[in-house]
């Protein structure tokens, strides 16, 4: 004859379950404390929640360990409600008598600090992969301007035509992340000092 299957709070016991009532048990005797079943429940309840949302953190990190940073912000808003529900789901499966929600608002604090990381890191790769690949592009004015190969008439136009293709090869990058297009401007910023030397010295020689 099967036996019916023990369930509490709507779950099936599992012989963890079983083995942690038995701990609590046990604990409360070496405390010298008269054993409940209700503190069995409370100390089961309290070790299946955070077993459950080690689980739940756990498939929410594999769910975006596969992302290249820098992406689009998007992207990461789009995989992170994704991989949220999987996570909820996981804990909800798993969890037992979860009081006033306290285990599910600290998987969310926990999913969320995740998150947040991601978003700064994911910024701050943006903004480092931008700079490489302006300095990337510039290198061969910098070889120029070592070289004095503006010093001459006409040399401001050249260095701005080059600038220019400098600029257009930047913005046909299509994995720089959201910071691509602050980066190009602070970069562009750096080189006002160079642009108004390489200028004054064109002036200079047409006078």
């Amino acid at each position: 004859n099967n036996k019916a299957t023990k369930n509490i709070f709507g779950k099936a016991m599992t012989g963890r379950m079983y083995a942690l009532m038995i701990e609590s048990y046990l604990k409360a005797i070496r405390d010298g404390v008269i054993p409940s079943v209700e503190n069995a429940l409370d100390y089961m309840a309290a070790a299946e929640n955070k077993k459950a949302k080690e689980l739940a953190v756990e498939a929410y990190r594999n769910e975006l360990k596969d992302l290249k940073c820098p992406v689009p912000n998007n992207t990461l808003l789009e995989r992170d409600s994704k991989a949220k529900k999987i996570a909820v789901n996981i804990y909800l499966d798993r969890s037992l008598f979860d009081k006033n929600e306290e285990g599910s608002i600290s998987l969310g604090l926990d999913l969320n600090e995740i998150f947040n990381n991601m978003v700064n890191e994911n910024s701050l790769l943006s903004m480092k992969k931008s700079k490489e690949a302006f300095v990337k592009l510039h290198e061969p004015i910098q070889s120029k301007i070592k070289q004095g190969y503006f010093l001459k008439p006409g040399g401001y136009t050249l260095y701005e035509k080059d600038m220019t293709q400098v600029v257009s090869q930047y913005k046909e990058f299509t994995d720089l992340g959201d910071e691509a297009g602050a980066m190009l401007n602070e970069m562009m910023m750096d080189k006002e000092v160079e642009r108004k030397q390489i200028l004054d010295a064109d002036k200079q020689l047409g006078i």
